[in-house]
């Protein structure tokens, strides 16, 4: 597979623009936050591709302008939690903890970072293991271990033989809907390894609005 990457003027503003050259019949252009994602056929000329996404200019603009990004780490900024914008609420008394008040999460010491990071590890480590273990009973197996990492490309990883499952950090931005759907996909892993026709068949017998979930999630970015 070859990739390039372009930049690209919508509406007067240059984003940038990632091209994947794969065996492939069609062209898939793909909004990520705020740079275009591209498979094409392998040989496909950029003209192509370009004039492609030039006559779609309106739609791909007004998605990608509206792209905010999931958090401003710093004091009067913002983070998302489970899709909901919280402001960033700096009382440095030296403890390091955090606590969400209405519209506000506190913080109180001035490591924003560090102190908000463990938090937000808690919290979806506690709404993964109660989620994976409503869903379980659809698959008749013992409860995996759960683990949390960064990744880039990827929203999670299954370990059959090791009865494990990885999730990407970057899921305590996101709404619960996309963070069930990422569990059930994973869950499934553990029934087709792969991402055959009987994989999402798997997916639909567990969560029918699956395609719905997974759409939105394909937008945003990892």
């Amino acid at each position: 597979m070859q990739k390039v990457k372009w930049n690209i003027e919508l509406k007067g503003h240059i984003y940038p623009c990632i091209v994947s050259f794969k065996k492939m019949k069609t062209i898939r252009v793909k909004i990520r936050d705020n740079y275009l994602e591209v498979s094409a056929p392998v040989g496909t000329s950029e003209k192509y591709i370009r004039d492609l996404i030039y006559e779609n200019e309106e739609d791909l603009y007004a998605r990608l302008s509206s792209y905010v990004p999931y958090f401003d780490l710093r004091e009067d900024g913002y983070v998302y939690i489970f899709g909901k914008k919280y402001q960033i609420v700096v009382r440095d008394i030296k403890k390091k903890q955090c606590a969400i008040h209405g519209e506000s999460i506190y913080v109180y010491t001035s490591y924003i970072e560090n102190v908000l990071g463990i938090y937000l590890s808690q919290i979806l480590y506690e709404y993964l293991k109660t989620r994976t273990a409503e869903y379980l009973p659809l698959f008749n197996r013992p409860m995996p271990r759960i683990q949390i990492k960064q990744y880039k490309g990827r929203w999670g990883s299954c370990y059959d033989q090791l009865n494990f499952v990885t999730f990407n950090f970057s899921l305590v931005y996101l709404d619960k809907e996309l963070i069930d759907y990422v569990i059930v996909h994973e869950l499934c892993h553990f029934i087709e390894p792969n991402h055959s026709p009987r994989f999402y068949a798997e997916v639909k017998k567990r969560m029918p609005d699956y395609k719905k979930r997974m759409k939105i999630l394909e937008e945003k970015h990892v």
